[in-house]
């Protein structure tokens, strides 16, 4: 049995003690951190509800005591309020009356094989050949004369358009183009 207990209620009307106790064991379990959970709806945990109730300080303001309640072995350690408000500034392990080790102790540990087996799996940077490294020096080259190439059709773009010179007209003879019309005319009959 772990010294902390949380007294939890598995079946409850108030949805608010309901959320209380699933945002409680869930925080918990994602923290790896061992305790035992008393459900106080259940007939065979009655001495353990009296024991909660006649034990917990902090009362609703009807005089009830509801879960979950924090217990490390039979000190009371505070509600669900306490509970929440350790969560958010993170003092949580003194809240509870952790042990550094405790949750340490609790975490996965890697074994020798599964830490060699997750070293070769591991992207390690490779190291270059004269080859490759002249591969990489071309392709830095090939690429820098693109980016030039591109930065000259972007100025030519930006730049004002060139003057074009005149274009002369050239006026054709009627005679010269009169043969070519009765050609075509001849053809199309």
């Amino acid at each position: 049995m772990a010294p902390l207990k949380v007294f939890v209620a598995s079946a409850t009307a108030n949805p608010e003690t309901k959320y209380r106790v699933q945002r409680t064991l869930m925080i918990l379990d994602g923290l790896g951190i061992p305790f035992d959970a008393i459900d106080i709806t259940k007939p065979e945990h009655a001495e353990q509800r009296m024991f909660m109730k006649q034990n917990a300080t902090k009362k609703c303001s009807n005089g009830a005591v509801l879960p979950p309640q924090f217990f490390y072995d039979d000190e009371y350690l505070g509600d669900y309020e306490d509970f929440d408000v350790s969560v958010e500034e993170d003092t949580i392990t003194e809240f509870l009356r952790l042990l550094p080790d405790v949750i340490e102790s609790n975490a996965t540990i890697v074994s020798a094989e599964e830490k060699s087996v997750a070293e070769e799996l591991t992207v390690k940077p490779k190291e270059n050949s004269e080859d490759e490294e002249e591969e990489d020096e071309e392709w830095d080259e090939d690429e820098e004369e693109a980016d030039e190439e591109i930065e000259e059709q972007k100025t030519e773009k930006l730049a004002p358009p060139k003057e074009t010179p005149p274009v002369e007209k050239v006026e054709a003879d009627e005679e010269e183009l009169e043969p070519e019309d009765e050609e075509y005319d001849e053809d199309e009959e």
